[in-house]
């Protein structure tokens, strides 16, 4: 193993942190998308009975 002249990370840790917000945001739009479509599903599955009493 060589010695590293920067401390690991640190190259990253200048440029990255507008990068990282945005991944963070791209992320959570994924996350409440899919829980969108999961409530979707799970209300396509409930009886007919079941969906008037939700609304």
């Amino acid at each position: 193993m060589q010695p590293q002249s920067a401390p690991s990370g640190s190259a990253l840790s200048r440029g990255s942190i507008e990068n990282r917000k945005k991944d963070i945001d791209e992320r959570k739009e994924l996350r409440e998308r899919d829980t969108r479509e999961e409530e979707k599903k799970r209300s396509a599955a409930l009886p007919e009975k079941e969906k008037e009493q939700r609304k």
